[in-house]
């Protein structure tokens, strides 16, 4: 090296470099930043980048105490690193490395169809397709402190090590010339893409996004992204993707990736694949290429596993593996693990409340610990139990894209039977349990664990990588139940020996039909009515219920002309039909019913009286009272469109202890 080399590389300096083979690269002195590169040599205090001009690479030079003592070359291009180190007098050999040490060198597109022959049934059966707004705002981990975003949504990209520094204009997502829209299918294959993606950092503690302000407003240390796009000749076309290794935490200038493969058979393992080298990983290989592919229905992610149901992280336990890394290590100790989320033994369960809709939960791989989950529900009554539960993208009838091959089990506490259990099965669409028991009251656990439905690595996979998301729905079928709610306006005022309207509605609350049934009326003298009180003679027939449909029901019922004065209540009870295990909320709430003597007329009634019991006025027209009193316990009722009481020369009082109502309306005479 030339002697005080070091003042020359400022920012903005052009360097010539000498390469084997009587080859030079030029460059362009972009950063500099505090720390060691992609190198990662211990000691190194300050890193300078060079862009290559006219090819896609870069330089890291690495200074210790202000002296030069290191260099890393990467030409794209050519596919070709070298590293030196150098001594103090500036000595030093380049020596020729590995590239993919350093960034994802030639990673394949896949060589079957382009286009997965089950995409359109899966979207037509149950996988969505969202619209663009929750496209653009999907996130795994909303809490984590690091984030991938998965840029689908075209932009220009400046001042990083890609293009020789230069800025990048690229298209969002597609899958054909138009470039500005979005079909159903390309939503489909964007959300599958992030669901894989989300899955595979699972235990991970990222967030894995699409949403552009969420990646903006994180840390630059604490993010990366990859783009998805058409636009690849700014690098040469023909690639999967590409990104540097172990860049997380080093900022924007290589922390950006690229998916260009495009369709649900490889762009989700794509993008895993290119964040995992951000994370530091390598390739997954074997003797005869760079790219394992897997075997049966597995692959490694750190491969090129297209296609294949279950797509893990490995550490190179295949035959023939190239590569016997620590994946789930090195992304821990990355990115850090979350905690677990469940019980694991039926002491230590997590209780569930029924019903439980698309729970979600994680079962991490035993790379990184063993780990079961264990629930626990109760049954207070016998009844019908329907369970749903396997991996989310299985019970979507998902062909790909799972890590998590699931054991599942139902154990009555009590006796410890077995009552239902999932065995693990590929495709992951048949390694899901969708059954309807019938079950006794009581408790019940349900067990889940990560299994290999085929450990023998020659045909399936081991449990290293074997873990991920499940998804837990349990409906308790409550079969019919009728609720009644009386409508009628209370207080009723009444005399004895008549005849009130009592106007009921009927409901079945459950979720299965209710048969035809009566509607009985009871009698109390105090507000809580129930079928032990009077009942009246008058039933009224109930017809047969449909789920959440009500009939309402209108029922005279005549008092008893020996009825006492005073305050009574009323409730109509719907009897219980065949099947109906929840009685409880078949009777109404009371009524009150105020059963007095008096007069109603549809002339004007003026009246001057002592009220010292139950009565009332009514009147079509107006009631006027002079020189009246309503006394100690007395109860006076007035129903009428104009009342006036009292006046200067005819007074009315109402004593202390008394009730006196007045009800602005034209009573039902009879």
């Amino acid at each position: 090296m030339t002697a005080d080399i070091e003042q020359r590389l400022d920012t903005g300096k052009t360097l010539s470099l000498s390469l084997p083979g009587n080859r030079y690269l030029d460059g362009v002195l972009e950063k500099i930043i505090p720390g060691n590169g992609l190198a990662a040599d211990p000691g190194i205090s300050e890193t300078r980048i060079l862009s290559l001009d006219s090819i896609q690479g870069t330089v890291e030079i690495y200074l210790r105490a202000g002296k030069i003592r290191g260099m890393l070359i990467l030409d794209i291009n050519s596919n070709e690193a070298y590293k030196a180190t150098f001594n103090e007098a500036g000595a030093g050999i380049l020596e020729r490395q590995e590239p993919d040490l350093y960034y994802c060198v030639n990673y394949p597109t896949p060589t079957f169809t382009s286009q997965p022959l089950t995409a359109a049934a899966d979207i037509a059966n149950a996988a969505p397709a969202p619209d663009l707004d929750t496209l653009r705002q999907l996130q795994s981990k909303p809490q984590a402190p690091n984030v991938l975003y998965i840029n689908y949504w075209g932009g220009v990209l400046s001042d990083t090590v890609w293009n020789s520094g230069n800025p990048i204009s690229y298209t969002a997502f597609s899958q054909d010339s138009d470039t500005t829209s979005f079909s159903t299918t390309e939503r489909h294959d964007m959300w599958l893409a992030w669901a894989e993606t989300a899955e595979d950092y699972a235990p991970f503690n990222i967030n894995v996004t699409t949403d552009a302000s969420i990646y903006a407003a994180t840390p630059a240390n604490r993010r990366v992204q990859i783009i998805a796009t058409t636009t690849c000749d700014w690098y040469g076309c023909g690639y999967g993707g590409v990104a540097y290794l172990d860049v997380f935490g080093t900022g924007d200038y290589y922390g950006t990736g690229w998916a260009w493969n495009r369709y649900a058979n490889s762009l989700g393992v794509t993008i895993s694949h290119e964040a995992g080298h951000q994370m530091g990983l390598g390739h997954d290989g074997n003797s005869g290429t760079e790219y394992e592919s897997g075997h049966g229905n597995w692959g490694p992610i750190m491969g090129g596993p297209f296609g294949r149901s279950y797509a893990q992280w490995s550490k190179g336990e295949y035959p023939d593996a190239s590569n016997q890394e620590d994946d789930l290590l090195i992304i821990r100790n990355t990115l850090g693990e979350v905690i677990d989320d469940a019980g694991d033994s039926a002491a230590s369960a997590t209780p569930l409340s029924l019903p439980v809709i698309e729970k979600k939960g994680l079962l991490h791989p035993e790379g990184l610990n063993t780990d079961t989950d264990v629930y626990t529900f109760n049954l207070s009554a016998p009844g019908s139990v329907t369970l749903e539960i396997g991996p989310p993208l299985g019970l979507l009838q998902e062909s790909m894209g799972t890590s998590l091959s699931l054991k599942a089990q139902l154990v009555e506490n009590a006796s410890g039977a077995v009552v239902a259990s999932l065995s693990p099965s590929d495709p992951p669409s048949s390694n899901v349990l969708i059954q309807t028991l019938q079950l006794a009251a009581g408790r019940y656990d349900l067990f889940l664990e990560a299994v290999s439905y085929d450990s023998n690595w020659a045909s399936g996979f081991g449990e290293y990588g074997n873990g991920g998301y499940y998804s837990i729905s349990i409906a308790q079928e409550i079969g019919p139940d009728l609720a009644t709610n009386a409508l009628a306006i209370s207080p009723i005022v009444v005399s004895p020996g008549e005849s009130i309207g009592m106007l009921s509605a009927v409901i079945n609350l459950g979720d299965l039909d209710a048969g035809s049934s009566l509607l009985r009326y009871f009698i109390a003298s105090s507000s809580s009515v129930t079928p032990n009180d009077t009942e009246a003679a008058e039933t009224t027939d109930v017809p047969a219920l449909p789920p959440q449909v009500t009939a309402q029901l209108s029922q005279p019922i005549l008092l008893p002309q020996d009825m006492p004065l005073g305050r009574h209540w009323m409730a109509s009870c719907v009897d219980p039909v065949s099947g109906e295990v929840q009685t409880g909320n078949n009777c109404s709430t009371a009524v009150e019913i105020i059963v007095a003597t008096g007069s109603c007329d549809t002339n004007a009634l003026n009246v001057q009286k002592t009220f010292s019991s139950y009565e009332y006025l009514k009147s079509h027209t107006s009631v006027t009272l002079g020189n009246s009193q309503v006394t100690t316990n007395g109860e006076l009722y007035i129903e009428s469109p104009q009342v006036v009481l009292g006046a200067a020369n005819a007074p009315f009082f109402v004593e202390n202890g008394s009730v006196l109502s007045v009800r602005s309306s034209i009573p039902d005479c009879p």
